[in-house]
């Protein structure tokens, strides 16, 4: 290859430059620094301030599209987890047609903020009730999911207290021809799954 290159992108680039750009950005696409100041990467290997100059006048703008593809990505998840919370009450409603259960089928601890779990539905043989968290996906039942501390902790109230408590992972919402649930216990959890931690509260030390 040598010392220097083009890269598919018509940059000349030096090795020694890449090493540096690469050990302190671990490793930043020199076209990406180009594409940034808007000058060529030949000005940017070269150092040629003449060019980046007029471009340092002012402050960089930001542009701010974090929030707004998270609002988007929040807005289609509350969505999928409402077709997936209907559509399992709509097939324990099935499942208990023709008992007095038929009509007890309760959706709406979904929107109860200190409930933590979306439906209760009952086992007809035994007249118990199940508490039920839906989790809904558009892909493969297997796929990871998140659960809040306060959706963990009930579980493990039910599974340490002997209430029935079922997670019901819906798949391929949307899809007919594929859509399901497979029901977990908490006991089934705790043996097929990994936990792993996704965010951390950091607290002051002495602070209440």
């Amino acid at each position: 290859m040598g010392d220097t290159w083009t890269t598919s992108r018509g940059c000349r680039w030096h090795r020694t430059a890449a090493v540096q750009l690469r050990t302190s950005c671990r490793w930043l696409p020199p076209y990406a620094l180009a594409d940034y100041f808007g000058i060529s990467c030949d000005a940017l290997y070269h150092n040629d301030f003449a060019a980046i100059g007029p471009l340092l006048h002012q402050p960089a703008g930001k542009e701010r599209t974090l929030p707004e593809r998270i609002r988007v990505h929040k807005e289609f998840c509350d969505r999928i987890g409402e077709l997936g919370e209907a559509w399992v009450t709509q097939q324990e409603r099935k499942r208990l047609r023709g008992t007095i259960y038929e009509n007890a089928v309760n959706p709406n601890y979904a929107d109860d903020g200190k409930a933590h779990f979306d439906l209760m539905t009952f086992d007809p043989s035994t007249g118990e009730s199940i508490i039920v968290e839906v989790k809904t996906t558009t892909g493969d039942a297997d796929e990871a999911f998140v659960m809040t501390e306060q959706e963990w902790a009930l579980m493990l109230y039910c599974q340490e207290n002997d209430l029935r408590y079922e997670l019901h992972r819906v798949h391929h919402i949307g899809t007919p021809e594929l859509q399901g649930r497979v029901i977990y216990t908490p006991q089934d959890i705790m043996e097929l799954y990994n936990i792993l931690p996704r965010a951390y509260v950091l607290r002051k030390k002495g602070s209440a």
